[in-house]
């Protein structure tokens, strides 16, 4: 099926062009697949596994360069340069997704507390 209007084909390659050679698009991978990760692990259902890829990837495109300062330093020995900023943003795409995880589940719990002092 042709695509008929180029200004949507345009900027779908331009998508592409930046998420395949663009640092934020590469770490919006390597978030994602993180969150795959703790999909499959933690069995999610699809609503929450795509909730995983999509916070994982963010947290990985705006979190990963604290990652990189912060343990870069200790595993520049031991990770060639290229893959030490991929691995930080899979890291920070699943240490993200704890922490907000963890967050979530305090509100959760904060509200029901809440809701059960009111009705008592």
């Amino acid at each position: 099926m042709p695509i008929e209007d180029q200004s949507n084909w345009a900027a779908v390659k331009a998508f592409w062009q930046w998420f395949t050679s663009n640092a934020g698009g590469q770490a919006a991978v390597a978030g994602a697949a993180g969150g795959f990760v703790r999909a499959l692990t933690l069995r999610e259902t699809f609503k929450e596994g795509s909730a995983s890829l999509f916070v994982g990837a963010l947290c990985a495109m705006y979190a990963a360069p604290l990652t990189l300062g912060a343990i870069g330093p200790a595993l520049s020995h031991l990770i060639k340069p290229d893959a030490l900023d991929g691995f930080c943003a899979f890291a920070t795409g699943i240490g993200g997704m704890a922490v907000v995880g963890f967050v979530l589940d305090l509100w959760k719990s904060y509200r029901r507390a809440a809701k059960e002092g009111s009705s008592a």
